[in-house]
């Protein structure tokens, strides 16, 4: 617990001046750097143990796959991602020493693609929009509204008295805890309304924070349940309290693309 309060009390205001103080260029390659460390951690849970070439392939496409979201051209990844889905599976059939374990990797490095790069990608598209850092903090710290929220409520009723959404994922992850995310964001979303522009309506935004407090605890759930699928703990050990970037970006995995197309 100390280490996790400890984590975010210099993990948050370190994201809050990289997107304030950096370039939108500079931010999107600190955002790309970070997405693929995701995408690592994804494949080492899933990937990496049945087919370490497949593994290492799929970084590699995602390293690429993330080039097109620091140029502002979105599209060029289906190409990208069609492109390795084809390499991935036929690795999957010239490394004959177990077919099935390498169509398995190869179906999970092309869902981590899907899962992991394509949704945070979004991130580095929104800080290139007009009033890109307002947008992309609003993001931030509705995101994190909710998982604290969730996090605080979850902790304060206690377990005696919660009830779990699903024992067979998470046994942390209550009704109680889910529903003090949404209120948290929901707040949070309204005190922040201005950063969204002064012409969104207030209906707009109580909907829009509602939407990411019930989407976020969905990426949420998602990514427990492939911990509890590679039998962990947490993606990594890289962020003391906090486990791995995946750990830590989940949410937003979710929020991030749903934020970009509301704004479109």
């Amino acid at each position: 617990m100390r280490w996790r309060i400890l984590s975010a009390l210099i993990g948050w205001p370190a994201v809050g001046v990289a997107l304030v103080y950096l370039p939108e260029r500079a931010f999107g390659l600190l955002a790309a750097a970070a997405i693929i460390v995701a995408l690592f951690e994804y494949l080492r849970l899933l990937v990496f143990p049945h087919s370490r070439l497949t593994g290492w392939l799929a970084l590699v496409t995602g390293v690429i796959q993330i080039l097109p979201f620091l140029i502002n051209s979105p599209p060029s990844t289906l190409i990208i991602l069609i492109t390795a889905s084809l390499i991935l599976f036929a690795v999957s059939v010239i490394a004959r020493s177990s077919l099935a374990e390498n169509l398995l990797a190869s179906a999970f490095a092309v869902a981590g693609l899907v899962y992991v790069v394509i949704p945070l990608g979004f991130m580095i598209l929104i800080r290139y929009l007009p009033r890109g850092i307002y947008l992309l903090g609003f993001l931030f710290l509705v995101t994190w509204a909710r998982d604290l929220g969730a996090f605080l409520t979850g902790r304060t009723i206690g377990s005696q008295n919660s009830h779990v959404i699903s024992a067979s994922i998470s046994p942390r992850k209550t009704y109680e805890g889910a529903a003090g995310g949404v209120v948290a964001s929901t707040i949070v979303a309204l005190l922040t309304r201005d950063w969204l522009g002064h012409e969104v309506p207030l209906t707009y935004v109580l909907l829009l924070g509602m939407l990411i407090g019930i989407i976020g605890q969905v990426g949420d759930l998602v990514e427990s349940l492939m911990k509890r699928v590679s039998q962990v703990a947490d993606s990594s050990t890289l962020i003391p309290g906090q486990g791995g970037l995946l750990d830590t970006l989940d949410s937003f995995i979710y929020t991030a693309p749903l934020l970009y197309f509301l704004l479109q």
